[in-house]
């Protein structure tokens, strides 16, 4: 039995260990692997751990990716309360080039993901806090250490560690409204989600509800991987039940493994000299993990996460007619919402600061320069067009920019063919007595 304990020695199982409230599943894990780094405890997702769950489970980045690759491309506009749009001013410069080392893809990119991976975006800005300011980075949550009140509950002031805007950040209420300034001329703005905690200085990632998903990918991933490094699944076990020395048996485990372990010996016919030895076959199937569905399920529940439409993402989700719509759902679900998060914590940061009122104007999107929603929009257009229950200015309300024709296109055209419709009925017996009248005119002739 002794071939068994060593080949069976290392198998994985992860016992639940309580660690403080949570439950830990890394009990067998060593600490200082990069397994027990990227899955971190399974208590709550911390920024740091979110960030890590994006660098090794491909589901994550490839859901976080679709909807960050797809904000990068909006323009900001400033629209008014008229609903005009602004196309150009001193805080859409700013927006175009933030800070020496960024553009606005780069910048926007980040705080996206930083939001969509974690619930929590910070914009650090240099200048005088009555003007637009000079410079704006991104900050990463990783990089940052929260202080939380004991009085309310919310944070009390954020230290960066690291990076252009390191600085110890406390908050102020100036005109009812909290700020956090390092000095008169430093100041770091958060953007923050929901938290499921007792207070509220720490959001909840929305990979809070996913993580045993994660890591249970991460866990199979790896498992997976040990296995092809290793020569495959264990399927077969040589037992030798003669005498051997400890020098004999390591000849043959070696030469075993030489000739038929591995991918690249895979159908080898095996030739073993012994006195008395068993092959047991283990079969083909790994049994201790269906990792192709787990797989699959797991990664459903990532994509679910985040919204993104399954028939972007499945062949087997997907057909002509729905391809469109899910790409109009990646908008409305999933990149809108949180394009229009962040774009709120910009107008609270930079309207202010231009002397703009926030409540009035806001930093937004042109829907107009998004291709996916300019066919919607222009396609619902034609159809309000079609059944004709609005006018020529009416309908020129629904696109940004639009000024109105004049007082004669508030009236409202129908077709020139159509009649209308008269309460009036003729009974059967009526029409005929009147058919029957003519028919006699025309007989008797003209002067009839």
């Amino acid at each position: 039995m002794s071939i068994f304990k060593s080949l069976f020695a290392k198998r994985a199982v992860l016992p639940e260990a309580k660690s403080g409230n949570s439950v830990s599943i890394l009990a067998d894990i060593d600490p200082n692997s990069f397994l027990a780094f990227a899955l971190g405890g399974s208590g709550s997702v911390t920024a740091a751990q979110a960030f890590r769950f994006y660098q090794n489970c491909a589901a994550v980045a490839t859901a976080v990716d679709m909807i960050a690759d797809e904000i990068e491309q909006i323009t900001p506009v400033i629209q008014g309360p008229d609903g005009n749009i602004i196309t150009n001013g001193p805080i859409l410069d700013l927006l175009k080039k933030p800070n020496p080392a960024q553009d606005y893809r780069e910048f926007i990119g980040s705080l996206s993901r930083s939001w969509l991976l974690a619930h929590d975006s910070y914009i650090a800005s240099e200048g005088s806090m009555t003007r637009t300011p000079l410079n704006m980075w991104a900050v990463k949550p990783v990089n940052v250490s929260v202080t939380e009140s004991m009085s309310d509950g919310f944070a009390s002031g954020f230290f960066v560690a690291t990076g252009p805007a390191t600085n110890d950040y406390q908050r102020r209420e100036i005109k009812r409204q909290w700020r956090y300034l390092a000095n008169q001329f430093s100041e770091i703005t958060r953007i923050s989600g929901f938290s499921s905690r007792a207070t509220d200085a720490h959001p909840d990632s929305p990979l809070e509800a996913a993580a045993t998903d994660i890591r249970q990918q991460i866990i199979g991933k790896g498992h997976n991987l040990k296995l092809m490094q290793n020569g495959g699944r264990l399927s077969l076990v040589a037992m030798f039940k003669d005498t051997l020395s400890p020098e004999q048996h390591v000849e043959r485990r070696d030469r075993l493994r030489g000739d038929i372990g591995g991918s690249d010996n895979a159908g080898k016919i095996a030739v073993i000299s012994s006195e008395d030895v068993e092959l047991k076959e283990f079969g083909s199937s790994n049994k201790d993990m269906d990792y192709e569905n787990l797989d699959k399920i797991s990664a459903m529940a990532i994509y679910m996460r985040y919204k993104i439409p399954l028939p972007l993402l499945s062949n087997d989700a997907s057909t002509y007619n729905n391809m469109e719509q899910s790409k109009y759902d990646l908008y409305d679900r999933c990149v809108l919402p949180a394009f229009s998060v962040i774009a709120e914590g910009l107008s609270n940061l930079l309207l202010p600061r231009a002397g703009i009122d926030p409540t009035k104007f806001k930093i937004t999107y042109n829907p107009e320069q998004i291709s996916a929603l300019k066919a919607r929009l222009l396609s619902e257009i034609s159809l309000r067009k079609t059944i004709g229950v609005e006018t020529i200015n009416e309908l020129r309300a629904l696109l940004p920019n639009r000024e109105p024709l004049g007082p004669a296109m508030d009236d409202l055209y129908q077709p020139g063919t159509m009649v209308p419709v008269k309460e009036e009925t003729y009974a059967v017996e009526d029409l005929a007595s009147s058919t029957e009248r003519a028919q006699a005119r025309m007989q008797s002739g003209p002067d009839a």
